[in-house]
């Protein structure tokens, strides 16, 4: 997706961007895929680290939280 340019001296970032740019984003998704958006969860942070809490009641939430543990559990890349 391409950056949206605002007219004149606008500022950038602004919390109206950002629904925007989000707005054109989603209507660019089909909406047989668009499902895939609406998720019961939500992310929180807390002891220098990121938590992303799922409601035990979504039908994917125990495939997800495998998924999530297997890529946890990949070596990590040597940085060179």
């Amino acid at each position: 997706m391409a950056g949206i340019l605002r007219p004149g001296r606008a500022g950038s970032n602004t919390a109206a961007d950002h629904i925007t740019v989000l707005d054109h984003a989603l209507a660019q998704i089909p909406d047989d895929r668009r499902y895939l958006l609406h998720t019961a969860a939500r992310i929180t942070r807390g002891g220098r680290r990121t938590w992303l809490r799922i409601a035990e009641h979504w039908p994917w939430a125990r495939d997800l939280v495998t998924a999530f543990a297997r890529l946890a559990a990949l070596p990590r890349p040597a940085i060179c």
